[in-house]
């Protein structure tokens, strides 16, 4: 396999990959002096170079054979009949979407003019892969979900390739630039030619620029494929959770009304666990606004219920406790919203339920009760997480 599939993958190869056995190895393709600067960076790496066993101790932990740094450092190929690994799937969709006619950015809704992610243009078939293999994966029920919805899961994939590859956007498109006419000019005109050059430059990377681009960095390459595909992962599963609850979110949280429709996705407020799954929290045509935690939730279920127990036995000292239902595997919440305390009667009863609180997280033994966990609504103090 020598296309630029291909190049990537065996250019990002982890050194274990290289000895599983999906490779063939070009013994000659280095010389003995590449292969000692590379064995004493690698020294350097594992321990500063102070041990001269620590590669031999590294292969030894790592299960590979000890004459593996004789063939690690040379170029490597993929053998035609190679299983492709999971995130090649997605880079392989991706690269040919970019010999595709480029869509124009005034048509897709994700893109905001008035806040701009950097390099978006560039990033467009990521996103573009991820609403249609989305789409694909919603076989149910997808009228609950709102074009609105859809655009804050796209937008938030986008914000989070661009803060992996901005950097190294940059870098490129800093040496594309330097290639520009390089006059004198005034700080209008300066402005005015670099907007020109930036166009120029996603023009260029989109009309071929972004193979040489992923030839240079394959792990990059990687790596954004791999996000995109967690995410793509991770969005179905919250919709087919969705899909299977929905009669119980309805009965807990709206009284056996209606929900409706999903209108606003909120997905940065904690961080990513298990291949990028986070918190999210979902608003509904309805009005109610719910959190949804892809984490065991038998924990919160016991705290909150807890809560509701002493409120009862001691009504002076009652913390305010918030739905909870669980599902096992993860789990659905009540939303806390902030509100301020209007009086300063409220303020101070606000301050002596933080005591309160303080004092039954002691007795609890509790841990991580900072103030990003901590969100006042009135006159409680409520812990989210």
């Amino acid at each position: 396999m020598h296309d630029l599939l291909g190049v990537i993958i065996t250019r990002s190869a982890m050194l274990f990959e290289r000895g599983e056995g999906q490779f063939g190895f070009s013994p000659n393709s280095i010389n003995k002096k590449e292969k000692e600067a590379l064995l004493k960076e690698w020294r350097l790496a594992l321990d500063d170079g102070a041990d001269p066993d620590v590669i031999s101790n590294f292969l030894e932990k790592s299960g590979l054979e000890q004459d593996f740094p004789d063939k690690a450092p040379v170029e490597v190929t993929l053998s035609d009949n190679a299983d492709l690994p999971h995130w090649a799937f997605t880079l392989k969709r991706i690269l040919q979407q970019l010999k595709s006619p480029v869509k124009s950015t005034t048509e897709i809704a994700y893109l905001n003019p008035e806040h701009p992610v950097p390099f978006e243009e560039l990033l467009v078939p990521w996103i573009e892969d991820f609403i249609a293999g989305l789409s694909t994966d919603i076989v149910e029920g997808k009228e609950r979900l709102a074009d609105s919805a859809i655009k804050d899961l796209a937008r938030g994939l986008l914000n989070t390739l661009s803060s992996l590859a901005g950097i190294t956007f940059y870098v490129d498109f800093d040496k594309f630039r330097s290639k520009s006419n390089g006059e004198t000019e005034s700080s209008d005109e300066h402005s005015s030619k670099n907007d020109g050059v930036y166009q120029a430059y996603v023009e260029q990377m989109m009309s071929g620029g972004m193979e040489p681009f992923f030839k240079a960095y394959p792990v990059l390459a990687r790596i954004m494929s791999t996000v995109a595909e967690f995410w793509r992962e991770a969005s179905s599963e919250l919709w087919s959770r969705l899909q299977n609850d929905y009669v119980l979110l309805n009965r807990q949280f709206a009284n056996n009304g209606n929900l409706g429709q999903i209108i606003a996705i909120d997905h940065s407020l904690s961080d990513r666990h298990r291949n990028g799954r986070t918190v999210h929290i979902l608003q509904f045509e309805s009005g109610v606004k719910l959190v949804y935690k892809p984490k065991p939730m038998k924990m919160e279920w016991a705290y909150n219920h807890l809560l509701r127990w002493i409120g009862e036995q001691e009504p002076q000292i009652a913390l305010k406790a918030l739905d909870v239902l669980d599902r096992s595997d993860y789990g659905w919440v009540s939303f806390a919203e902030f509100s301020g305390c209007e009086t300063e009667t409220v303020v101070s009863r606000f301050y002596y339920r933080c005591g309160v609180l303080l004092g039954l997280m002691y007795i609890l033994d509790g841990v991580d009760c900072n103030p990003e966990n901590l969100i006042a609504c009135g006159e409680y103090p409520v812990l989210v997480d």
